[in-house]
């Protein structure tokens, strides 16, 4: 379910978030699966168990990140293997690429978070990275620059509605345009 709720709170809560072990629930036994018994994690979220996993959510917030009130949106709430999982976004993101992003798990019987996973130390792996120089040409003027380097090659392709290959074609290109400085260069592949 998509939520789209900004979390604030007013006081964080001063002691640690203790993480627990997930333990996946994924075995079904004979009589579960032929008596067609619906999965739990098939089952909505409620409007009062949004709510409760709201609360979850903030009250982690408050206790793993305290100062961030009003940094984090409450993107889904769905159900898989057992949990509730929560994703949050920040609301103000560093990287162009890549977001921020935590993930929380919930149990489903006490409504508390048990453990989360945060983007953040992924993220960090590319604070090393030199940035890109400025763009000083237009996907256009690129575009005309490899237009005569473009390779159309003939190519089967399995159609499984007529059940036979098709002639198609595949366009690639050996190619590319620096950005930076409008020049061509040939890939390395």
């Amino acid at each position: 379910m998509t939520m789209e709720q900004t979390i604030f709170w007013d006081e964080p809560i001063n002691e640690p978030f203790q993480a627990k072990e997930i333990k996946w629930i994924e075995d079904i036994s004979a009589e579960q699966a032929f008596s067609c018994e619906p999965s739990p994690d098939s089952f909505p979220i409620t409007g009062e168990e949004q709510e409760k996993c709201i609360k979850a959510v903030t009250d982690f917030l408050r206790q793993e990140y305290p100062s961030d009130s009003g940094n984090w949106v409450l993107k889904h709430l769905y159900r898989d293997k057992g949990y509730i999982h929560a994703t949050l976004k920040a609301v103000k993101q560093e990287y162009q690429v890549f977001q921020r992003k935590i993930k929380v798990w919930i149990d489903p019987k006490s409504f508390q978070a048990v453990n989360y996973m945060d983007s953040n130390l992924m993220l960090k792996t590319f604070d090393d990275f030199q940035r890109p120089d400025k763009v000083t040409i237009s996907k256009e003027e690129a575009f005309e620059k490899l237009r005569d380097l473009f390779e159309l090659k003939p190519y089967y392709v399995y159609d499984f509605k007529q059940k036979q290959y098709v002639l198609c074609g595949k366009l690639d290109c050996k190619y590319g345009v620096n950005a930076a400085n409008g020049r061509t260069v040939k890939s390395l592949h």
